[in-house]
């Protein structure tokens, strides 16, 4: 497990996924007046090529959200499970320390009678506060996994989403894109999106090996 963290953590981007979709955008630009300018005409592009294009597309990435979302399902499942156990514990050794009746007690009132137990610095009783420590960063550790996760989920599933349903939409615009010469310059933009969605589809699947 840890190769494949190390893996993805080399592969992934770290800057933020709009600085590569300006420098994408940029280039589709500068290519398409490229061909324009110096060929005076716009590069044709057939129809059955354009909506076999757009189909692939939208095909391709709705299999990679059906896979992607299987394994999400389960991550968030895990991350609960593993909450409520330790959610459980804390809710003991509260009880154990201060005597009191915790079966009602919220999550912020337990974890934050954990933090006030921990503090203490009885010498009698300190592998039992270390323990309350210990139990504590592995809680905060998975709801900041929990909370990570969910923005990589929102971010890959939106864009990925929206470049589906454009492609789906663009299928039956293929003959006026063509006719208004935009055939190529919707490729070009719907690539844009597509690096969008792959860059966002690795960090969740980094979130994922986590």
């Amino acid at each position: 497990m840890k190769k494949i963290q190390f893996f993805w953590s080399r592969i992934k981007f770290k800057s933020k996924p709009w600085i590569f979709a300006i420098v994408s955008i940029v280039i589709s630009v500068v290519v398409y007046m490229f061909y324009f300018i110096f060929f005076s005409t716009v590069p044709s592009i057939d129809q059955d090529l354009l909506c076999w294009f757009f189909s692939t597309v939208a095909q391709s990435f709705l299999a990679l959200v059906a896979f992607l979302g299987m394994f999400t399902v389960f991550k968030l499942q895990n991350y609960h499970n593993n909450f409520n156990i330790l959610l459980e514990t804390n809710r003991r050794n509260v009880a154990y320390f201060e005597g009191a009746d915790v079966e009602y007690f919220t999550y912020d009132e337990i974890i934050e009678k954990c933090r006030k137990i921990a503090k203490n610095n009885s010498p009698g009783q300190k592998s039992h506060f270390n323990k309350i420590k210990s139990l504590l960063a592995r809680t905060d550790e998975i709801l900041e996994n929990e909370n990570n996760l969910k923005k990589d989920i929102h971010s890959f599933f939106y864009l990925t989403l929206g470049l589906i349903i454009l492609s789906i939409i663009s299928i039956p615009l293929a003959t006026v894109l063509i006719e208004h010469n935009f055939g190529t310059i919707s490729i070009f933009l719907i690539l844009c999106i597509m690096f969008l969605s792959l860059n966002s589809s690795i960090h969740l699947i980094d979130s994922l090996l986590k």
